[in-house]
């Protein structure tokens, strides 16, 4: 009825079924992870942005093999991805703790120190922690930087648009 449908209906049913796939593997993931609760290990973060955003990465390759006829790499887009979406859950960390969504994982934390202790706490425990998990996330980040910027760099020229659309948020997420 609305605009957003009317133009989602108008792409055709090949590419409905890719974003329907991408938007479905990317709701099991958030409810997977609702139902199990905090974050405990890093690899479960992984996970986490393999669903939301991977998910994502994947759909858009799928678009481009589809639309332009040009394969991308689907072993490098994961590394975009999970740059992205780590370095979204660094740079939003209070507004998330508002919402009461917690990412950062709890093998993170020293024993005994809450959530809402880590984020809020002024004493030295509490900022300590926050640079050492800080800095531990950043790591995490980082590790997709090479990865990242091998599937930037390897997008097809006469994709020029794509290559536009993937690099601005990298900039960002990169600062």
């Amino acid at each position: 009825k609305g605009p957003v449908l009317r133009e989602l209906y108008g792409l055709g049913k090949e590419v409905r079924k890719m974003i329907l796939y991408g938007v479905q593997r990317m709701a099991l993931g958030m409810k997977t992870f609702l139902q199990r609760g905090e974050t405990q290990t890093a690899d479960q973060l992984r996970e986490y942005c393999s669903y939301v955003a991977g998910s994502i990465g994947e759909f858009l390759n799928h678009l481009v093999l589809f639309k332009d006829n040009v394969p991308l790499r689907d072993d490098l887009s994961s590394r975009v991805a999970e740059f992205l979406q780590l370095t979204n859950i660094i740079k939003n960390v209070r507004e998330d703790y508002v919402q009461q969504r917690i990412y950062f994982p709890r093998e993170y934390r020293p024993d005994g120190m809450s959530h809402h202790e880590l984020v809020t706490g002024r004493d030295d425990a509490s900022q300590e922690a926050r640079k050492a998990i800080f800095a531990r996330m950043l790591e995490l980040a980082t590790n997709n930087f090479a990865g990242a910027v091998e599937y930037l760099t390897s997008i097809d020229s006469k994709l020029s648009g794509y290559r536009a659309f993937c690099l601005a948020p990298f900039i960002a997420g990169d600062e």
